[in-house]
């Protein structure tokens, strides 16, 4: 049965059925998941190996080789990176982007088994290496508790205390802290006063180390009754470690502990890493969302939580907000509401300026039903409400109200010849499905490439296509079922008559000009050729980028000491640093992090690595307006104020994850040739004005004490390469000992020199290192053949098993692109020796790696829009037709962005890919109204024009309502660029369109430009006849 006739017949169940939409619709809508933007998986995981006194080449050749080599045998393995440094080992894990996030799982099992399996191998001491395939959660709540003139344990505990409350909260996943201070039992050791009692070191050592171990004594039996023998005696309290006997002086007398040393409760020296808040001392606590969880109502019961612990709260702390996505999404979605409803409103007011008001209505009651159709399909499919699919709503009204403005109107005009409304709906519906249908069909494979890209850039943008594709197909199944049942309650029969309706000053002009274009065919498609020649060298001047920033209300600052500096002159610069810009008026807050970036709280955020060099300050500001005044303000000040230092500014990235803008690779086997080759490009760099922070990561060579330990001098001495280690750790860092158990903690215990014998490089050879042959101590001096100061490469950064050093930069007063411009050939031109290679990295490589990723699904978006045409048409000459007519675009889109000055990036590539299924939509449109003419009898030339003329209005209002629904966009700096290039591509396409189709049509079925003596022309009785049977 004809489903329009269907509908009309059951017309109770029909708007049973559209309330029950509308009602499901309304609660998805309220019961979606909000987010910022779309979950894609960052596929990376790292592996962590401790090998405490390692250097870092020992590092790389027994830890850091080890566990590639075994990550190389990862089938799904894209590249593995590495950084080896004094005592470390961190290996990254990429996934090749073919691999969706539902495979994560069973490859990080695998990840697991292969670096369990090297552990046998690990030199001792190292390991055992630790997989974390976490490393792209994001929390996206981060809260600083901070405070002053309350004792650092004090606040660790209320954070503690909070992380449990707040782990109870319907939707939060994961509570992490961040900038927690190790505590230490710190005993101090003077070495002539540990002489004067007569001891030695590995008396204390040896007391200290077995006190506290928990050691089993077995079980007594009884007869049928076994016990369980449990030997108390570990520490219960700090000021049992003084209490500790550690042996007799020399009159015999027990000796303690605290005899010999100062005991107290401590935090490590120096500390690994600190933070602040508004300038206090604070922790973080980061929290992560589960899967598809709403956050902004994760947020409200965050922040109604914290509300109802105030009273809990000691006194003195205090409760910040560093990154508060909730309240991010939460206006990010409201704004593209408000925006979506904007383009709603524009839509449905440029249909009812060409339909009326009851067309108007129907078509947008058929709209609003769309999208809360699509929502109750969004839930479903587990598709949020973030920034891409509700983009693509509003990318997709114009196209949504395309099918059921091409039913209403059909049905109005077919009621205007004097059909009944079923019959005309009946009509409408059996023209017009299959036809619509196919366009449907092809608007969707125009956006499908979108959604096969494999690389994380698809992944990111993919519910574009598939919020868009729900949306097309639920707008066909309405017009067709739906939209017929309101033409039928809400049209009036109009007058009949056989007026001509193409009367008008804008259908002459029309025509006029489309009958000039047709006695001058060549010079029309000459006239084209050029316009798209002349478009293409002038997009040659149109400025190009990846992804534009974000839009958030924060700078960050990125901030390195020489490489070898103590984290507390970083923490004192920085101290500096957050004074300066709190006094600053559009700062809210300032928070520091020292040692390490805090905790991934946006998904596009790569957390730094631990570094003591290394410092980042998040500053908020009032609004996004003032985030590129204050990067140059703090580009200023910085470089004015700490010359010492290598300081970066940076707004927040969005959607990409590259370190910096410009990134030049160099790999090879030498780090010698690699400092030279990375010296060389940063010379070309920093020659350039528009580059700034130009810096390689391998940072700057340190300075090493190398003590030349004697084998057969430490061998008559009775001293091993570890007793000399443990002797030197006391006189620096202080050496660990033991543990003291406090409830779930375990504490270090650290024995170390009272500061004044600390430190001192010029008494190192007077270190006392005890020798278990003699029975005392050993000076240093007597078990090494010297003590040397060298030269030392900190970092090793490799990448697929080579060394690879990378030399970064990012742009200033311009885009990425251009600078990369500058700079390509000059830096290509550098000599490479035999087995080194470079490749480019940063935005250049994740723009050519997703754009190519993408036009490799073209092709199969255009076969199956192929496939299409040939099966509506049943031939091949009308598909080639319209085509040809897709390069139109590149007029508009070219003219577009020249004028607004927005850049070609992967959004504007995404806009124009769409404008290929809306301008082969309009082709359909056209191209059937044609034939449909010459069935109805017309003469070919006659058919042409008038079925031209009869589809200007549904063309044009098509165009129309799709690029001027789209103005809300504009406003968006994401959007933006995809916005210009549909708009001008699409007005620009769809006018030439109108002209050149019928023009190519001509041409290919061989149509005189003449109308046949005696036959109907456009003035007749059959245009009448083709203008009531519209096709779609």
């Amino acid at each position: 049965m004809n489903p329009a006739v269907f509908a009309i017949r059951r017309k109770a169940f029909t708007l049973f059925v559209v309330a029950l939409l509308a009602i499901l619709g309304l609660q998805s809508y309220a019961n979606l998941g909000w987010l910022e933007d779309p979950v894609f998986s960052i596929k990376t995981a790292t592996v962590y190996t401790a090998w405490p006194g390692a250097s870092p080449l020992e590092v790389e050749r027994q830890v850091t080789e080890r566990i590639e080599r075994a990550v190389q045998e990862i089938p799904e393995l894209d590249h593995v990176r590495s950084l080896s440094r004094a005592g470390e080992s961190i290996v990254f894990v990429d996934i090749d982007d073919r691999y969706r996030s539902s495979a994560l799982p069973q490859i990080w099992d695998l990840l697991r088994r292969k670096v369990a399996d090297v552990q046998g191998g690990m030199p001792e001491g190292a390991g055992p290496s630790q997989v974390n395939d976490d490393y792209g959660d994001v929390y996206g709540v981060l809260l600083a508790v901070y405070g002053d003139g309350v004792p650092f344990a004090r606040l660790s505990d209320y954070v503690e205390a909070l992380q449990r409350e707040l782990l109870l909260i319907e939707g939060v996943s994961r509570a992490v802290f961040w900038g927690e201070r190790q505590e230490t039992i710190e005993i101090t050791v003077s070495g002539a006063r540990l002489a004067n009692l007569g001891l030695t070191a590995d008396e204390v050592l040896r007391a200290l180390s077995t006190q506290n171990r928990v050691v089993p004594a077995g079980a007594l039996e009884s007869g049928r009754d076994r016990f369980r023998v449990d030997v108390p005696g570990t520490f219960d309290a700090v000021e049992d470690v003084g209490d500790l006997v550690v042996g007799r002086d020399a009159d015999d007398r027990l000796v303690l502990v605290r005899d010999i040393a100062d005991v107290r409760r401590a935090v490590a020296d120096p500390l690994p890493r600190l933070m602040r808040f508004n300038g206090h001392d604070a922790m973080a606590i980061g929290l992560s969302p589960v899967a598809s969880a709403n956050i902004v109502s994760m947020g409200e019961a965050v922040r109604a939580r914290l509300d109802a612990l105030e009273a809990q709260r000691p006194v003195g702390l205090e409760v910040g907000i560093i990154s508060d996505q909730p309240a991010i999404v939460d206006r990010a979605i409201a704004s593209f509401v408000v925006s979506l409803v904007a383009a709603c409103a524009i839509v449905l007011g440029v249909v009812w300026l060409f339909m009326g008001l009851r067309g108007g209505l129907i078509v947008g009651l058929g709209l609003v039903l769309t999208i809360l159709a699509t929502m109750v399909v969004m839930r479903i499919a587990g598709i949020d409400l973030q920034r891409m699919s509700v983009g693509a709503m509003i990318v997709g009204l114009g196209i949504l109200v395309d099918n059921a403005i091409v039913v209403t109107d059909y049905i109005l005009v077919r009621m205007k010849r004097g059909d009944g409304r079923v019959d005309a709906a009946a009509r409408a519906v059996r023209d017009l499905s299959w036809p619509l249908l196919g366009a449907t069909l092809v608007a969707i494979a125009a956006f499908l490439p979108i959604f096969l890209s494999p690389d994380q850039t698809g992944e990111y943008v993919a519910t574009l296509f598939s919020v868009i594709a729900i949306a097309l197909v639920i707008s066909w199944v309405l017009a067709i079922t739906v939209t017929p049942v309101l033409c039928h309650m809400l049209l009036r029969a109009p007058a009949t008559g056989t007026a001509d309706p193409f009367s008008g000053p804008v259908f002459a002009a029309y025509r006029g000009a489309l009958r000039l274009s047709l006695r001058h065919r060549l010079l029309i498609l000459g006239l084209m050729a050029g316009m798209i020649g002349l478009s293409g060298y002038g997009f040659t001047f149109v400025s190009q980028n990846f992804f534009p920033s974000s839009n958030r209300t924060a700078v960050m600052l990125d901030y390195w000491l020489p490489e070898g500096a103590h984290i507390d002159d970083v923490s004192e610069d920085l101290r500096a640093v957050e004074a300066h810009f709190l006094g600053l008026d559009p700062v809210v807050s300032v928070a520091t992090f020292v040692g390490a970036g805090p905790v991934r709280f946006q998904i596009s955020l790569n957390p730094e690595i631990p570094y003591q060099s290394y410092g980042q300050v998040i500053i908020e500001l009032e609004s996004a307006d003032h985030v590129p005044a204050m990067v140059a303000h703090g580009d200023r000040y910085l470089v004015e104020t700490f010359p010492q230092a290598e300081p970066r500014m940076r707004v927040f990235p969005l959607a990409t994850t590259e370190a910096f803008k410009i990134e030049a690779r160099f790999s090879g086997p030498d780090p010698v040739v690699l400092q030279g080759l990375a010296e060389a490009a940063m010379a070309i760099l920093a020659a350039e004005p528009g580059a700034k922070y130009v810096r390689h990561d391998w940072r700057q060579m340190t300075r090493t004490i190398r003590p030349a330990f004697d084998q057969p001098r430490a061998r008559r001495a009775g001293v091993t390469r570890e007793d000399v280690a443990f002797a030197l750790a006391r006189v620096t860092d202080g050496a660990r000992v033991g543990a003291y158990r406090e409830g779930d903690d375990r504490l270090p215990i650290v024995w170390r020199l009272p500061a004044a014998e600390r430190h001192d490089a010029g008494r190192l050879e007077q270190v006392q290192v005890y020798s278990q042959a003699a029975g005392a101590g050993v000076p240093l001096g007597q078990v090494v053949s010297g003590i040397d100061m060298v030269w030392e490469q900190p970092l090793i950064w490799r990448r697929d098993r080579q060394r690879t050093i990378t030399v970064q930069a990012d742009p200033q007063g311009m885009e990425a692109y251009e600078l990369q411009a500058r700079v390509q050939a000059a830096i290509e031109a550098i000599p490479l020796p035999e087995g080194y290679m470079f490749e480019w990295g940063g935005e250049y490589e994740g723009s050519v790696d997703g754009q190519a990723n993408v036009n490799a699904q073209v092709p199969i978006g255009m076969i199956i829009t192929l496939i299409i045409l040939v099966a509506l048409f049943n031939g091949l000459r009308q598909p080639v037709i319209i085509f040809l007519t897709v390069p139109l675009c590149i007029v508009g889109v070219t003219v577009g962005l020249l004028l607004t000055g927005e850049p070609f990036g992967f959004m504007a590539l995404l806009g124009v890919l769409s404008l290929q299924g809306m301008l082969i939509k309009n082709g359909i449109v056209l191209v059937d109204q044609v034939e449909t003419g010459m069935r109805d009898g017309l003469a070919p030339y006659d058919a042409v024009l008038a079925g031209s003329i009869g589809r200007l209005v549904s063309i044009t209002v098509g165009a129309l309502t799709t690029a001027l629904g789209l103005i809300p966009l504009l406003f968006d700096t994401f959007f933006r660029a995809m916005a210009v290039s549909i708009m001008g591509g699409l007005l620009f396409g769809t006018v030439l369109t109108l002209i050149v189709l019928p023009v190519l049509y001509t041409l290919a079925f061989r149509i005189g430009t003449r109308p046949r003596a005696g036959g109907r022309t456009p003035n007749g009785s059959a245009r009448a006849r083709v203008a009531a049977s519209p096709a779609t």
